[in-house]
């Protein structure tokens, strides 16, 4: 429980990602800048520090990346998601903060074109 965090699992050295992929570089990389921004916001909280020295001490990935002090703003944006049984979903991925917790993130992705539609609409009606 105490490792559920998505940015452990992405930069985790232990684990072979070899054949990762350019989708994979764009995911870290984006979910890396949204950290980044709002680590930004949390300067005295010392949870974000520690999170970041975990980070930095156990991935070269991330360290290098961390020192580029890339930040990015939470807009729409198109991911490509290889899926196991499905193939190769395109969506698009939007995200909101909630008004009463301004903290919290509502990420949606919905289909980016007719095909992933298609697939996605033939599975759900299974």
């Amino acid at each position: 429980p105490g490792r559920r965090n998505l940015l452990l699992w992405l930069f985790d050295d232990e684990t072979d990602w070899s054949g990762r992929g350019p989708e994979w570089e764009a995911t870290a990389r984006a979910n890396l800048m949204d950290f980044r921004t709002e680590f930004a916001r949390h300067p005295d909280d010392p949870s974000y520090q520690r999170l970041v020295n975990e980070l930095t001490r156990s991935s070269e990935v991330l360290r290098t990346w961390w020192a580029e002090h890339a930040v990015q703003a939470p807009e729409p944006v198109r991911k490509r998601i290889r899926h196991a049984t499905l193939g190769p979903l395109d969506l698009l991925q939007s995200q909101s903060a909630l008004a009463h917790n301004p903290s919290l993130r509502l990420r949606i992705l919905v289909p980016a074109d007719d095909r992933t539609r298609r697939i996605l609409a033939s599975f759900h009606s299974e």
